[in-house]
C-alpha cells in the first residue's frame, strides 16, 4: 500500500509532461496546416491594422455586413442606453424618497427626544424642590 502511493506520486510529474508535449504537439500540427493551406495567422494587432476600426464603421459598411449582431449593435447599444438611463433615474427617485423619509424619521426623533429631555428635567426639578420643602419643613416644625 506504502508502494502504490510513493509510485502515484511519482507518476504526476510524468503525466502532466506528457499533457503538456501533447498539448504542443497539436498546437505545431494546427498551425502548421494553417500554413500549409496559406491563410495566415496573424496577431489582433495586426488585423485592426488591416481591417481598420470597426466600431465607427457605418451600418452598410461591407465589413459589417455579414454580421448581424455588429450592424444591429449601434440600435442595440442606443436602446440599451435609454434602458440603463430610465433604471438609473427611477432608482434615484426611489433612493431620494427613501432618504427625504429617513431624514423626516431622524427629525421626529430628535423632537421626541427633546420633549423627553424636558420634561425629565422639569420632573427632576419638581422632586428636588419637593425634597427642600419637606427638608425645611422638618427643620422648622417643633418637636419631631
Amino acid at each position: 500500500m506504502l508502494w502504490a502511493t510513493s509510485a502515484s506520486s511519482a507518476w504526476m510529474p510524468l503525466a502532466a509532461a506528457v499533457a503538456v508535449a501533447w498539448i504542443a504537439f497539436r498546437l505545431h500540427r494546427k498551425l502548421t496546416a494553417l500554413r500549409r493551406s496559406g491563410s495566415s495567422v496573424a496577431s489582433p494587432a495586426a488585423t485592426r491594422r488591416t481591417q481598420g476600426p470597426t466600431r465607427d464603421a457605418p451600418p452598410g459598411d461591407a465589413r459589417c455586413a455579414g454580421s448581424p449582431t455588429l450592424r444591429d449593435a449601434p440600435s442595440q447599444l442606443a436602446a440599451w442606453e435609454v434602458a440603463m438611463h430610465e433604471t438609473a433615474r427611477q432608482l434615484k427617485a426611489e433612493l431620494d424618497t427613501r432618504i427625504a423619509l429617513a431624514q423626516q424619521w431622524i427629525r421626529a426623533t430628535d423632537e421626541a427626544i427633546a420633549r423627553l429631555r424636558a420634561e425629565l428635567a422639569r420632573l427632576e426639578a419638581a422632586t428636588t424642590s419637593r425634597d427642600n420643602g419637606a427638608a425645611a419643613y422638618a427643620d422648622s416644625a417643633p418637636g419631631v
